[in-house]
């Protein structure tokens, strides 16, 4: 009987470190984990602003396709005209003034 209660007690103890030893590995397992998601949320975050910015380039290359090169200096470097049409009104603060020249 001595014996068979030495044998519990071994299987206890054998038992509870076991225990312990997996609450290790789980909770070693559980900080990794979080530390992945951590990696790839900030990796989601990094290919949002490269996606960005490619749209950005695309549409700054869309831009440079619709400007015409015009070759127009003495070195025959070709030069980009962009126009740009500039409208202005008068100032609704000061109805008294017209832009236009007083013969229209």
């Amino acid at each position: 009987l001595v014996g068979s209660v030495r044998c519990v007690q071994e299987t206890e103890i054998a038992l509870e470190e076991e225990s312990k030893a997996h609450l290790e590995e789980a909770k070693r397992l559980s900080n990794e984990l979080e530390r992945t998601t951590s990696d790839l949320s900030n990796c989601k975050l990094e290919l949002e602003q490269i996606k960005f910015q490619y749209d950005g380039v695309k549409q700054r290359l869309k831009l440079a396709e619709s400007v015409t090169p015009v070759k127009g200096n003495k070195a025959g470097e070709q030069i980009l005209f962009l126009s740009c049409l500039l409208y202005t009104s008068p100032s609704p603060r000061d109805a008294t003034l017209s832009r236009m020249p007083s013969s229209a």
